[in-house]
């Protein structure tokens, strides 16, 4: 299926979706403090504290998502070439960057809009890291922060999600309301169809994520699975095609 160029960007604000793509679900970033990637590329350096196989599983979610948008999104490693000057790039951490660290993985939904007059480079922080609340297991994982430095939010967290799914508050461990991990989003923040609900979400976290006791905390409402083996769904890549205007086959794993 062919997606149309030429979607028009304001601060972050993609109205085009809520009539071109109406029966499907999604979710996109609307709020103006983060906007899409110029030129479709996110530049990224991951920290030497990784070890060799944790700095593999980054590059290949990079590498995969990528694929899976037909490379009309880049993400482009500066790990070993240095910093190009007037240039947007995210730094990839354990500890999501200075201060106090991060007690789980968290990315900006796109890129941080810079000051009125920025610095020759512009960094922005992510944390990718193991342990509770951790992403650093599989590719999967990591490749869902990385769809949500693009823009694309938790299907899990989006207005109107009771109407799909339950979220069972009483299997739902300490860290959990700490870092909002099954909080809402405010409607003024994000594109969203209220109508239909993507299981298959690259952005949804798995049902037992944030488990106290190993019962599920996300449940469908209907019985459909909830499931993501590490690509892009279809939903993911159509919505993604249309905030940076790719024309792309999207894949349709599920």
């Amino acid at each position: 299926m062919f997606v149309p160029y030429g979607i028009s960007l304001f601060f972050g604000l993609w109205i085009i979706l809520t009539n071109c793509y109406h029966a499907e679900g999604y979710v996109l970033n609307t709020n103006p403090t983060f906007a899409k990637w110029p030129g479709n590329t996110v530049p990224f350096l991951i920290s030497p504290e990784y070890s060799p196989a944790e700095q593999s599983t980054i590059r290949l979610a990079a590498a995969q998502l990528q694929a899976d948008m037909g490379n009309c999104i880049r993400f482009v490693d500066l790990t070993n070439s240095g910093i190009p000057t007037n240039t947007h790039y995210v730094i990839i951490s354990k500890s999501g960057g200075p201060g106090v660290p991060a007690s789980s993985c968290y990315s900006f939904p796109g890129m941080v809009v810079s000051p009125s007059q920025p610095p020759p480079s512009y960094a922005q922080h992510m944390a990718i890291q193991n342990g509770p609340g951790g992403c650093l297991s599989s590719t999967r994982q990591v490749m869902r922060f990385l769809a949500s430095v693009l823009g694309l939010r938790g299907e899990h967290n989006k207005p109107g999600r009771d109407n799909f799914i339950q979220i069972n508050i009483q299997n739902v461990d300490r860290l959990a309301p700490l870092v909002g991990a099954f909080n809402e989003y405010d409607p003024r923040t994000v594109a969203f169809n209220a109508t239909d609900f993507d299981y298959n979400s690259i952005s949804m976290l798995d049902p037992l994520s944030y488990s106290r006791n190993g019962a599920p905390v996300i449940v469908s409402r209907n019985g459909r699975p909830i499931f993501n083996g590490g690509r892009l769904s279809f939903r993911d890549c159509y919505a993604l095609s249309l905030m940076y205007g790719c024309m792309v086959q999207c894949p349709t794993f599920y």
